[in-house]
């Protein structure tokens, strides 16, 4: 059966080797892609809801200040004499004006009292406009008005059909309870522009006098919202419960004519698409009904083809406005964004993997020539034609391909010599079975001690053979040999005088613990004596953060990784020779990280027994432990916060200024020994 080349490992070593790493500069990309539209989502939101809150802030601030003086100034007409005169009211009106900060542009104030009679006073940027309406009249006149507040100029009639107590404002102040103020529904100005009216009835003694108002444009609403910079394709639109449009940040117009009049628009209705469209995807969300809105709410959407990110928010202001302010951001806002991290992360990903390509196609030929050269050798053999020179270069390598390059020739050789001696034997024999027929045509016939006697001979000619010499006199070429591997018994190596006394291993690392530098040699042979040699296998816990610190090690073989697992957050790596663990024994510390092994691990482990031990049996020991701690003032002042959280700490300037002593007394509670010296 023919073998398929697509399994050879001259294709399979570089697929194993360069698949997994594109794969894996594919994948990183497009956890960057998804990463970064999380990223952009999450920025998205924060941004608009900011924006929502803001805008809020700015209706809540606009629009509380004409409510909080019409409160004011009603309660001040209320003190007037009853039915006051045109004089009265006109004085009153331009006080107002000059006094508080009604006086701004487009600002127009006025009272129509319970008899009908009307009069306003309006700023036209730096002019004033008087507009009185006699009782029992049907039209307005207007007037200039001097510094003083005084009529100085007549000016023609705009409206000949003014009643005052047929307008919804007077019938939304009459219908208030005294001294509550509100707010008039949303209309059209005669002059142009939405707006509406802060409305207060005014009292005296009980008696109805008339209504107070303030309008209020909402043309600075609509200015607001289209200088607010949020993104270049952001969209913000304030619409009633009823849906009408109350201000956008967009051009288009908030009302339109239906029949003599002016009216409101609906934003299902507005002349933009976008806006049209996000507006209607948000009704048919809340089932047609504007009322169902009663929290902020985050909506990601695709709508018309393009991914919207949109924020809904609601707005009251305890005087009867009911507002809903929504926000719209396209993801195409962020696009470059996304496009950049994604372009950084491809073409930082090709480098890689360009040079882990090509770094890994050289180890795959570096391994594969050799593997080559052996099948070819292989075959050379097989055909009898085996030349141990072409494997020179490979034989001269130092890794176990060397070796069994070596191990090739000499197997070649004697495989060669092997086939070269069966030729001879072959010829031999054939020389022997043509004379044998010779002599039988001769009408010789052989006996059974004939046939013995060349059978022997025959075996003698094989066991003169080059092969059978070279496996009696040579048996190695056919055996192979391991090193030993030696184990630790009672610290010391059972190979034979092979291995390394592992004592006079710990004591040179013993020497690098910065705790353990200044020890005498018998110092450390007693703490080497009360340890103890421990195996792990790979991915063994040795200790976890929290747990008690009663132990110290040194790493003999092996490794281990340290880590913070509540945080997910990798530490370190620490090998063979490293060590771990001392300042939580010697201070009785819980443990701050998590230690596990990552391969099978031999340690060398000091614990808090084997110390308490060790100084019941020389007290000297606990004095020497506490100048080496003390010596390490600043690892100690590192860890001060962990000693007080852990209540070891009563004094803390003990501990700063003194810390020997605390240091003893800590020695002393956890070793026992001489009670701990004052300094």
């Amino acid at each position: 059966m023919s073998k398929s080349p697509l399994l050879s490992i001259r294709r399979t070593i570089p697929v194993l080797i360069v698949a997994p790493l594109l794969l894996t500069v594919v994948f990183a990309g497009l956890l960057s892609y998804l990463n970064s539209r999380r990223s952009v989502e999450d920025l998205a939101e924060k941004i608009s809801d900011k924006a929502a809150l803001g805008i809020k802030e700015y209706l809540t601030s606009q629009l509380a200040t004409p409510q909080i003086q019409i409160q004011g100034h009603a309660s001040q007409l209320a003190t007037l004499e009853d039915d006051p005169d045109f004089e009265q009211l006109q004085q009153y009106l331009w006080q107002l004006f000059k006094k508080e900060s009604i006086d701004t542009k487009d600002a127009y104030t006025f009272f129509a009292t319970a008899s009908g009679a009307f009069i306003g006073l309006r700023a036209e940027g730096k002019d004033y406009e008087l507009r009185f309406v006699e009782e029992g009249e049907s039209f307005r006149s207007s007037y200039r008005v001097d510094d003083q507040g005084q009529p100085t100029e007549e000016l023609p009639k705009k409206r000949t059909d003014y009643l005052p107590r047929q307008r919804a404002w007077y019938k939304t102040g009459q219908s208030l309870p005294p001294h509550q103020s509100a707010w008039s529904d949303v209309y059209v100005f005669t002059r142009g522009g939405l707006g509406l009216t802060a409305v207060q009835p005014v009292y005296s003694q009980g008696e109805f006098l008339g209504v107070f108002g303030v309008d209020v444009s909402l043309a600075a609403i609509q200015q607001f919202l289209q200088d607010i910079e949020i993104s270049n394709g952001a969209e913000i639109f304030v619409i009633e419960r009823n849906g009408n449009l109350i201000a956008t940040s967009t051009e288009d117009r908030l009302y339109h004519k239906v029949g003599d009049n002016d009216e409101q628009l609906n934003v299902l209705d507005i002349d933009n698409p976008r806006l049209q469209a996000i507006a209607a995807e948000l009704f048919a969300l809340y089932d047609q009904d504007w009322n169902q809105v009663d929290e902020t709410l985050y909506l990601p959407k695709r709508i018309e083809g393009q991914n919207e990110f949109v924020t809904i928010s609601p707005f009251q202001d305890g005087y009867g406005l009911d507002w809903l302010v929504v926000v719209t951001i396209p993801e195409s806002d962020f696009r470059g964004t996304i496009l950049r991290n994604t372009q950084s992360t491809a073409i930082v990903g090709s480098i890689i993997a360009l040079i882990g390509s090509f770094v890994g196609l050289m180890v795959a030929r570096w391994i594969i020539r050799p593997i080559d050269n052996l099948n070819n050798a292989a075959k050379a053999i097989e055909d009898q034609r085996f030349q141990p020179m072409t494997l020179d270069q490979t034989a001269q390598r130092q890794d176990e391909l060397g070796q069994l390059a070596t191990v090739f020739q000499r197997m070649g050789t004697v495989i060669s010599a092997n086939q070269a001696s069966l030729e001879e034997q072959k010829e031999v024999l054939e020389a022997q079975v043509a004379q044998a027929k010779r002599q039988q045509q001769g009408n010789r016939k052989y006996s059974l001690e004939d046939v013995r006697s060349l059978l022997t001979r025959s075996r003698h000619l094989r066991q003169q053979s080059p092969v059978h010499r070279s496996q009696r006199t040579n048996p190695t070429l056919v055996k192979s040999s391991s090193p030993l591997s030696p184990q630790l018994t009672n610290g010391h190596s059972d190979a034979g005088g092979a291995g390394v006394p592992v004592e006079a291993t710990v004591e040179e690392l013993m020497y690098q613990v910065s705790y353990f530098a200044h020890f005498t040699p018998s110092d450390v042979q007693q703490l080497l004596a009360v340890g103890q040699v421990i195996e792990f296998p790979a991915q063994t816990l040795i200790f976890a953060e929290d747990e008690p610190g009663d132990s110290f090690y040194i790493i003999l073989a092996g490794a281990v990784d340290i880590a913070v697992e509540r945080l997910q957050k990798f530490l370190t790596h620490i090998e063979a020779g490293g060590f771990f663990g001392e300042l939580s024994l010697l201070l009785g510390l819980p443990r701050t990280a998590t230690v596990r092994t990552t391969e099978p691990t031999t340690v060398f482990c000091l614990d808090h027994d084997n110390l308490r031990t060790l100084i019941d049996q020389d007290p000297r020991f606990a004095e020497r432990i506490a100048l080496a701690v003390n010596a390490h003032q600043e690892e100690l002042t590192t860890r001060q916060v962990l000693l007080s959280k852990q209540g070891l700490i009563n004094d803390p300037e003990q501990i700063q200024h003194n810390p020997l002593v605390w240091i003893r007394q800590r020695i002393h509670q956890l070793f026992g020994g001489p009670p701990p010296l004052d300094s």
